[in-house]
């Protein structure tokens, strides 16, 4: 396989309700799109998610870092699998890449799905001879929303027999307010997280602790604020619920960090944030190894093309504890794919064996909400 030529596109598809956490409030996706084509005409597609809140990268700096990353890939050439992998390996470790994961992110899928296209095999199928899963079970988000509208999240997850919730709180006492309203809703059965997105000191988070006892939480995600690493840690070591880092995978520290020094007892590994499917892998692999919760994660108003990244995946790695994302059809306006990758009933989503991603990109949908970066070739 060689690479022809390589589009970047910024993409924006407006939500269908705004969705907010203790760190922002979105109202559309904002995603890098990146089209490379090979000689034979096949196209593979990627995208990246930015999150200057998270990761600290900004728009501009990774329209440019795309563009700079495409001009490499212009010309690039794989004859097998391996030799792909290598040089998707060896570039994804420098330190361009590392400082812009989600511009590389978007390359890198586009290359393994325009690999994966060319040998006509499931992207997964680059990895392993067979899926370590077959369907894929997905956790609701509730967003922080006044509570009537919360009350219309909880009907949604109960409709939909959804066995696993996860609830953005930012305030301690009204977040209590909120689990009691979700439980009166839900149940006792349905495992049901918190995500704080680093509202609260290490002692306000302890004190939650002791009073959200009743609402059987099973873990609570990044409660201290990004930079607060030693936070993590004494919350960690003194939670008898599970403690999930998020943001705090994103300081010079990085992910490798947390696992060694027990910062906490699970990551969650959101593909664009990791800089691509291989990084998200190591990562997966190595909180595995050390019996850690492993969360895979999304970026929301990610498009179809990373939802189906991310359910290649879950095909490679197995079933994660908890699995957050596929809500496409339920909040974009319009997603980028023919088919419907979104979680269904129950949560779940069968594993793609169509080539490459598994879905089929309509370009008059790119072409509608999505202005060009670059083109070359």
């Amino acid at each position: 396989m060689k690479i022809l030529s390589v589009r970047i596109l910024h993409i924006t598809i407006p939500f269908n309700l705004s969705f907010s956490h203790s760190l922002a409030t979105r109202k559309e996706t904002n995603s890098l799109i990146c089209i490379l084509q090979s000689e034979s005409g096949e196209l593979g597609y990627g995208e990246g998610a930015p999150r200057p809140y998270v990761t600290g990268e900004t728009l501009e700096h990774s329209k440019a870092a795309a563009t700079a990353f495409a001009k490499e890939m212009v010309g690039l050439e794989a004859a097998s699998r391996k030799e792909l992998l290598n040089i998707l390996s060896e570039m994804g470790s420098g330190q361009a890449s590392r400082k812009n994961p989600a511009a590389w992110c978007a390359l890198e899928i586009a290359a393994l799905d325009l690999f994966s296209k060319e040998l006509r095999r499931p992207m997964w199928q680059l990895f392993s001879d067979a899926p370590q899963c077959k369907t894929v079970r997905y956790s609701a988000v509730f967003p922080l929303v006044r509570h009537e509208d919360l009350l219309g999240f909880c009907h949604f997850a109960r409709n939909l027999q959804l066995n696993s919730v996860k609830a953005k709180l930012q305030d301690p006492q009204e977040g209590l307010e909120r689990l009691m309203l979700i439980r009166s809703v839900l149940g006792k059965e349905v495992s049901l997280r918190v995500d704080f997105n680093g509202a609260l000191t290490a002692d306000a988070c302890i004190q939650f602790l002791e009073q959200a006892g009743q609402y059987n939480i099973t873990a609570i995600e990044q409660p201290v604020p990004k930079s607060d690493l030693e936070g993590l840690r004494e919350v960690a070591r003194r939670s008898e619920i599970p403690i999930i880092a998020d943001e705090s995978m994103y300081t010079d520290k990085g992910p490798e960090y947390l696992i060694n020094n027990g910062m906490c007892h699970g990551l969650n590994v959101r593909i664009s944030s990791c800089g691509g499917i291989l990084r998200s892998l190591n990562l997966l692999h190595k909180c595995h190894n050390e019996n850690l919760i492993c969360q895979l994660g999304a970026q929301v108003g990610e498009t179809a093309i990373l939802t189906a990244a991310q359910q290649n995946v879950a095909a490679v790695f197995g079933v994660p504890d908890y699995i957050e994302g596929a809500a496409g059809s339920y909040l974009l306006h319009e997603d980028v794919c023919i088919e419907d990758v979104s979680f269904g009933k129950k949560g779940l989503v069968p594993i793609s064996t169509k080539p490459g991603l598994g879905v089929h990109i309509d370009e008059e949908v790119l072409a509608r909400w999505s202005e060009p970066i670059f083109l070359s070739g």
